[in-house]
C-alpha cells in the first residue's frame, strides 16, 4: 500500500489527509465466492499478481486501525490521536479564512493600542 499525506492546518486541530492507493495480491473474493458455488466468471490469475482492491484495504476497521496505530507511532512527538467516533464538522474555508481576518484585524488593533500606550510613556519619560 503507498500513501502520501499533506497536513493541514486549517481547521483547530491541525490533521493530515492521507490519499492510499491500495495495492495487494492474493486471490479476489468474488472468485473465491464463485468457487465455492462453483460458478466460473472470472479467468483464473496469478494469485502473486499485483492489483488495486479497497476492500480490504479501506474498510472501516482497517481506517479506524491505520488512524490509531499513527497516533501510537506519533504520541512521542507529542501528537494525540483526534477523538474516536468524534461528531465534529468541518467548517468550510470560507468560514476559516474569515475567522483568520476577524483575528488579524483584532491583533492589529491590539498592536495600535499598544503602539500608542508606548507613545505615552516614551512622552511621561521626556517629562520626567
Amino acid at each position: 500500500m503507498n500513501n502520501d499525506g499533506i497536513l493541514h492546518m486549517d481547521e483547530k486541530t491541525p490533521h493530515i489527509h492521507a490519499t492510499i492507493v491500495p495495492i495487494v495480491t492474493g486471490e479476489r473474493r468474488k472468485a473465491q465466492k464463485e468457487e465455492q458455488n462453483e460458478k466460473k466468471k472470472y479467468r483464473k490469475k496469478n494469485t502473486q499478481d499485483v492489483r488495486l482492491c479497497a476492500d480490504d484495504v479501506m474498510a472501516r476497521h482497517k481506517l479506524k486501525h491505520y488512524q490509531d496505530t499513527y497516533a501510537q507511532a506519533m504520541g512521542k512527538y507529542g501528537l494525540q490521536r483526534g477523538i474516536d467516533g468524534s461528531l465534529a464538522k468541518h467548517i468550510s474555508t470560507m468560514q476559516y479564512y474569515k475567522e483568520l481576518i476577524e483575528q488579524q484585524d483584532s491583533l492589529q488593533e491590539n498592536i495600535e493600542t499598544l503602539l500608542g500606550l508606548e507613545e505615552e510613556s516614551q512622552k511621561r519619560l521626556k517629562q520626567v
